[in-house]
């Protein structure tokens, strides 16, 4: 009883009070990973990431397949500063599911976390062909690709980021060309103030008149 009342209380989004029945179900007795899956979501909402990995783990012993405890536990992980066993997690989760971009960013966080710098940039570029990297990410890609010495690549995302519907804001695009400035790379900076030009909410936002 208390275990189904505490998944009605999650579908109606009263999580505090689902995590008390689903607390009570397990201590009676409750063995099944949804029990413990959901309890450990409900931990993850509340920010208690140990409490939520435990919940996960535990789910995950009766519920081994289940894509959302596994997702659950990576991202715990992740929020406990243990990127490595994130990324392991993540990289088993992307094996199952390549299409899912939302856990090839989670792990470009893991990766970005242990300063593999190679390969976040390589998920960062997957997505991006995918056509699923949104403006602010492009430009996080191209800062990568400066990092790897590779400016011209870095050029050409900046460039895709300037040019989606809803292009970064101007304080986030003018940090490409800090860096294209702070490197001495002259000609990619006049390159790519050609491009902010073209965009009509930065050449407000820059117009020396204002």
């Amino acid at each position: 009883a208390h275990r189904n009342y505490g998944i009605v209380l999650i579908q109606r989004e009263d999580f505090e009070k689902a995590k008390l029945h689903l607390v009570r179900a397990l201590a009676l007795g409750s063995q099944d990973g949804t029990t413990a899956g959901l309890l450990g979501y409900c931990h993850a909402r509340d920010g208690h990431h140990q409490a939520a990995l435990d919940a996960y783990r535990l789910a995950m012993l009766t519920q081994p397949d289940e894509k959302q405890w596994k997702l659950g536990e990576a991202q715990a992980l992740l929020a406990l500063k243990r990127p490595r066993e994130a990324a392991s997690l993540f990289q088993s989760l992307i094996a199952d599911a390549p299409n899912e971009i939302p856990i090839w960013l989670a792990q470009t966080d893991a990766w970005t976390e242990l300063d593999e710098i190679d390969l976040a940039t390589a998920n960062l570029e997957i997505v991006h062909r995918a056509g699923a990297l949104d403006p602010n990410a492009l430009l996080s890609l191209g800062h990568l690709y400066l990092q790897n010495d590779l400016p011209d690549l870095a050029l050409e995302r900046y460039r895709a980021a300037l040019a989606t519907a809803t292009p970064p804001t101007p304080s986030r695009a003018v940090e490409a060309l800090e860096l294209f400035l702070s490197q001495s790379d002259w000609l990619r900076a006049k390159e790519y103030v050609t491009a902010l030009e073209t965009v009509a909410p930065y050449r407000e936002a820059f117009d020396p008149a204002k």
